[in-house]
């Protein structure tokens, strides 16, 4: 009896903090990436909407969804220059988030029966494509493009709107954050299987449900989401626009173009803002001389006049980072490429087998993985940063994804084979070329298992905004913090260069299938999954992989040389070395004379 009452008294002592959470701003910001999250499971399976009701071949609905979700990684970084120079954070949110509720919810209009072109509301599966009308098509991608521009809008504006919350609070408030901080065991426990419980909940009944009540749950999460986000407009701290990061690198890159035939800056009295006093002060770097030329005072002006055309020595060193990040930004794209197959070729492999539970139990199953090796990653990041190595985060991670990527490839790509052999054995390929196959969904965990440790250490590298990050490669042989602003657009270009995956992906599957149709009759890539070859597809994502392994690996050879030049160069321009190895020379010139 007792014990039962503790455990009354610890549930109530929860949802007492609950409550008082729910009261805060930062709740009512949070709730819009919780509805965020709803949306993405409940799109994870529109390659099945575009196969099954639209009855498009799998190369065309995988164009679709992969063409999408790239442009959701790559616009982000325009998204960004807006906020920081136009709009502001809090009005770019609203926006989105607007965009994101009439796109989810027109997607779910769009998938209504009566907007057909047949008369009678009812449609034979073999004449279902041309019974998709105009207007389904249209409101179709016209709600992913809103629905683009709404997680364009949250990821450029939500995480910094957030963290500007926590900005200057009360001793209240922080007493408040500190008391929600220390939960106790039963409480994080019960929290995390009550978050358990809901997503399997939700993925159990959206795949049962009509596909106009699977899209438009989660269009009324994302609108009670947006009306809780605004029921707080008077309570957000707000930040007036300013000249973002990106004006500055191109004014870097521009100015120093234009004095390209200038010579590089030997001594300080030629150089802008050397010794003015910065909150984000950036010592001098040796490499990429080239951009020193953009401090190169070509003539004496007024000093009001200076910051008109020449960078400060900060805004020159934060260009070099980017700079310094392009060629692990190219190697890591093809991690995108890899991961941008789970939910189109993988999800199409499953609902071609034989499934006692749903396929999202696989989505399930991913994100779960995903976050285990997210947090494995860190953990092996922070004990690196601990030894010294923070440089080799960011390398480290790119080889490991490329790693799994070929594991995952190889796996794919048998058990491909073996259920193309299967399928051909029972003579299914000939009579029903799209009948489900006997065997088992569960084939494809190993693949799926593999997938997430891609996903989960680029999530690491694209979200990880902390000391230990990977973007400590980008700094040599100085360690100073970087700008908040430095390591947004840094999480921003890899995301970005992580999405331009997505795009490769559509290149390579018509490459490979124009490759394929030299010598034979018919491409890897046909009408169905069961007369396609997609093992092929994999073993050459496969021995695209160990490629672009052997080049990360290369190019982190490049970056431990680099630094090391940059240390040697370090030490021998400091003046202190310099005097002591005059005073070195000088001796022995004496004692040679004795």
């Amino acid at each position: 009896m007792n014990m039962v009452s503790s455990v009354r008294i610890k549930v109530i002592q929860f949802l007492e903090k609950w409550c008082s959470w729910v009261k805060t701003t930062t709740f009512r910001i949070r709730v819009l990436a919780w509805a965020h999250k709803l949306v993405e499971f409940a799109m994870w399976d529109i390659m099945t909407y575009l196969t099954e009701i639209w009855k498009l071949d799998i190369t065309h609905s995988a164009a679709i969804i992969n063409g999408f979700k790239g442009v959701e990684a790559i616009m982000p970084i325009g998204m960004a220059f807006f906020v920081d120079t136009f709009m502001g954070e809090y009005w770019m949110l609203l926006l989105s988030s607007l965009a994101y509720c009439c796109g989810v919810g027109i997607l779910a209009i769009s998938t209504l029966q009566f907007l057909s072109k047949s008369v009678t509301n009812s449609c034979p599966e073999e004449k279902r494509p041309n019974c998709i009308g105009d207007l389904q098509k249209f409101l179709f991608f016209m709600a992913l493009t809103l629905k683009a521009l709404g997680v364009c809008g949250q990821t450029a504006s939500l995480s910094s709107f957030l963290g500007r919350q926590s900005q200057n609070q009360t001793p209240t408030d922080k007493d408040d954050d500190q008391k929600r901080k220390r939960l106790g065991k039963f409480e994080f426990i019960l929290g995390r299987c009550v978050i358990v419980l809901l997503v399997i909940l939700a993925t159990i009944v959206l795949s049962k449900l009509p596909w106009y009540v699977h899209f438009g749950i989660p269009a009324i999460g994302m609108v009670l989401a947006t009306l809780l986000f605004m029921s707080s407009t008077s309570s957000y701290k707000h930040a007036a626009p300013k000249v973002g990061l990106l004006t500055t690198v191109r004014r870097v890159l521009v100015s120093s173009a234009s004095k390209i035939f200038c010579r590089l800056p030997q001594h300080s009295n030629r150089v802008y803002d050397n010794h003015q006093p910065s909150s984000h002060f950036v010592p001098r770097t040796h490499s990429l001389r080239s951009f020193d030329k953009d401090v190169v005072i070509v003539q004496i002006q007024a000093p009001d006049e200076k910051a008109e055309h020449i960078s400060k020595r900060t805004e020159l060193e934060d260009a070099k980072i980017f700079a310094r990040m392009i060629p692990l930004w190219i190697t890591f794209i093809m991690c995108g490429v890899v991961s941008s197959i789970g939910d189109t070729y993988f999800l199409e492999q499953a609902n071609n087998m034989q499934n006692t539970f749903p396929p999202f139990i696989l989505l399930v199953f991913h994100d779960i993985a995903k976050f285990v090796f997210s947090k494995l990653f860190a953990v092996v990041a922070k004990k690196l940063f601990e030894k010294g190595l923070g440089k080799s985060i960011f390398p480290i991670g790119v080889i490991a994804a490329m790693l799994f990527s070929v594991v995952c490839c190889v796996i794919a790509a048998e058990v491909e084979t073996r259920r193309l052999d299967l399928t051909e054995g029972l003579g299914l390929l000939e009579d029903r070329p799209d009948v489900k196959i006997p065997m088992g969904m569960f084939w494809l965990l190993p693949q799926y298992f593999f997938l997430a440790a891609i996903d989960g250490i680029s999530d690491y590298l694209c979200d990880d905004l902390e000391i230990v990050s990977g973007y400590s490669i980008a700094r040599f042989c100085i360690a100073p913090e970087y700008s908040s602003s430095v390591s947004f657009y840094l999480r921003l270009f890899t995301n970005a260069a992580f999405g331009l995956g997505p795009i490769g992906s559509v290149i390579s599957v018509q490459a490979a299938g124009k490759f394929s149709e030299i010598g034979r009759s018919s491409s890897w890539f046909r009408e169905t999954l069961n007369e396609s070859h997609l093992d092929y597809y994999y073993l050459t994502l496969a021995a695209l992989s160990s490629i672009n392994l052997v080049l990360c690996i290369l190019v982190s050879i490049w970056y431990i040389c680099q630094h090391l030049k940059a240390t040697i160069g370090e030490l021998f321009t400091t003046d202190s070395i310099v005097k002591k190895l005059l005073r070195t020379i000088f001796s022995f010139h004496i004692f040679s004379l004795n």
